[in-house]
């Protein structure tokens, strides 16, 4: 029997005990599409044509003195269930000897929905405990982000809130959920355990086998012995088969195990290099609700967890032993669903896996989000809320904006195009701007909020005297402008692309370079334009003696304070190949050979 199963006997039996206890009434705000007037004025009709004026005067007058009629109209019915739901005290003796003409006074156009709102205003509804609840976390997105919009027949509405339990794949129905937790239950397991009242989730993979079983086969005759196989000795045969470069047996095995996470894992990144995408993503797709199937009901999105002072989803999972099976999952499915341009729904797993490893990020989700943010123009995609929101999770780190070129970046660029395509700056405007702009001390977040023509370019400034290598890197794309190549060619941006400057050891070029190789084609178009425009304004500003001392200490005291933050370990291992949306491998710590 089901957790389910015994929640609802347990539910049915406190309702037999507490009789006294008054039902829950909950009410629906959507009208409904035919009213009782318009019931009552159909039955009129019916009644008028299927008998005379005499009869329906006897029938009144004996409606009246008989008691064991029986309700000869679908209308008595319903004001009959009409008189039992109202809940101001009104006797069931005055409901039963209302005349049903006074209802006919009035308005057809009045529904019986606003009288019925009307008349339990006074009845203390029975208050909702949301404590367990953190829909408002900067993590949580809402269900039906996690919806894919071209999967699935059945419409999904976004009024059915957190109800579902299948929040991560939301078309997975309970049919399928039964299959595939019977398949995947001789696989692995994900259990919990409570370490200072948050919930600890691990991934078991099963390393045994099963025994010898004898099973009669009818074409043959003959009972014969079957070995089953768990989850790791099938996962070291589709590791031995892709080395050996036996495609045949590893059809095979994913033949005979479609639900196997490893096969399923190997068996999208084989179709990515063979650019089948489409089956890449079916395979990913298999794995998520396969991974849906054994989440425990404990691991929801939607329930709190304490961590330090804060409230947090209570999904951790940390990203260590066979749980690195859960985030390779979700990063190519985030990765695969970018592909197919499903933002929100790439955002919705990005924070899961934020939240999943907090304050870790062994993922590398923070590199990705700035771009599922900016393409998902949901109403909390703000750049600056987030990093603010993400602030007191590891409060050793400054804003994201300050240290990550992809946040920085972006961030000028969300504001441009909030703003319109259509700006144009003030070259002494942004002049007198300049040494407010230019010191460690400016609040970003305030002159971002502040909706003049120059921010865009102030904020561009400043993170192009951050990261001056994403010029130089851009103006060696393909088919950009001449004017970007020029201005890189100038000071003070020409020095970065001398050998002397290249230092591939330098965790923040090696950022500014994987966000190039991600985000470059954001700046193309008419973000072109803007790009290839800053970079001219930031040389003309440079040729001013006094601007070109501002800019030269600004990027020392930068450059320092930047040396002295500890940025996290996670970062400090970073392959460009992991954003190749062309062939994407995994990150360092979750690759298959470490």
């Amino acid at each position: 029997m089901s957790s389910r199963q015994i929640r609802r006997l347990k539910e049915m039996l406190n309702e037999e005990i507490d009789e006294e206890i008054r039902p829950r009434v909950i009410f629906n705000n959507k009208r409904p599409k035919f009213t009782f007037a318009q019931l009552e004025s159909l039955c009129d009709s019916s009644s008028d044509t299927t008998s005379n004026d005499d009869s329906s005067e006897n029938s009144d007058d004996s409606s009246e003195n008989s008691d064991d009629s029986e309700y000869s109209s679908d209308y008595d019915r319903i004001r009959e269930s009409r008189s039992a739901i109202y809940l101001d005290g009104l006797s069931k003796d005055d409901e039963s000897s209302k005349d049903p003409s006074e209802d006919n006074q009035s308005s057809e156009h009045d529904s019986d929905w606003d009288k019925l709102l009307n008349e339990v205003t006074e009845v203390e509804m029975e208050p909702i405990d949301s404590s367990e609840t953190v829909s408002n976390h900067f993590l949580c997105s809402p269900q039906h982000f996690f919806r894919i919009s071209d999967m699935g027949k059945n419409k999904y509405a976004k009024s059915n809130g957190y109800s579902s339990r299948f929040w991560l794949c939301p078309t997975l129905n309970i049919k399928e959920s039964k299959q595939l937790r019977l398949a995947a239950s001789n696989l692995f397991e994900i259990t919990c355990e409570t370490i200072d009242n948050r919930d600890k989730f691990t991934l078991t993979l099963f390393q045994t086998y099963y025994p010898k079983q004898y099973y009669y086969i009818p074409t043959i005759g003959l009972y014969s012995n079957i070995e089953f196989y768990r989850y790791q000795e099938l996962d070291y045969i589709s590791s031995t088969a892709l080395d050996s470069h036996d495609l045949e047996l590893f059809r095979t095995l994913l033949h005979s195990n479609p639900y196997h996470l490893g096969i399923l894992i190997r068996a999208s990144l084989i179709n990515t290099m063979m650019n089948s995408h489409e089956d890449s993503f079916k395979n990913l797709y298999t794995a998520s609700k396969t991974l849906q199937t054994i989440l425990p009901h404990r691991f929801n999105l939607y329930r709190t967890a304490p961590f330090s002072n804060l409230t947090v989803p209570n999904v951790y999972l940390p990203c260590l032993g066979d749980n690195v099976v859960v985030y390779r999952i979700l990063i190519l499915y985030m990765i695969s669903l970018e592909r197919k341009g499903q933002w929100k729904t790439a955002l919705a797993i990005c924070k899961l896996l934020l939240a999943m490893d907090l304050p870790n990020d062994s993922s590398h989700a923070l590199l990705h989000v700035d771009l599922y943010l900016l393409n998902s123009f949901s109403p909390d995609s703000s750049l600056i809320l987030f990093s603010q929101n993400h602030s007191p999770i590891n409060p050793e780190l400054p804003p994201l904006y300050l240290f990550l070129p992809n946040f920085s970046l972006t961030l000028s660029l969300q504001v441009y195009l909030n703003m319109g395509l259509k700006n144009q700056c003030n070259l002494e405007e942004i002049k007198n701007q300049l040494p407010g702009v230019l010191d460690l001390g400016c609040d970003l977040a305030a002159l971002a909020r502040t909706e003049t023509p120059n921010t865009p370019y102030l904020l561009l400034i400043r993170s192009l005297l951050q990261f001056p290598l994403f010029v130089i890197n851009m103006s060696q794309r393909v088919g950009k402008s001449g004017e970007l190549r020029n201005s890189a060619k100038k000071d003070p941006f020409s020095y970065w692309s001398s050998p002397k400057a290249k230092d591939y050891e330098n965790v923040y070029d090696q950022l500014t370079r994987c966000y190039v190789y991600k985000c470059g084609d954001l700046w193309s178009s008419n973000n072109s334009t803007f790009l290839a425009e800053t970079a001219k304004l930031v040389v003309k500003l440079y040729e001013d003696e006094e601007v070109r001392d501002l800019i030269n200490q600004f990027q020392c005291e930068y450059f320092e304070f930047r040396n002295g933050i500890k940025i996290p370990e996670e970062y400090t291992n970073i392959s460009i190949t992991e954003f190749d949306l062309n062939n994407y491998s995994l990150p360092m710590l979750l690759d298959f050979q470490s």
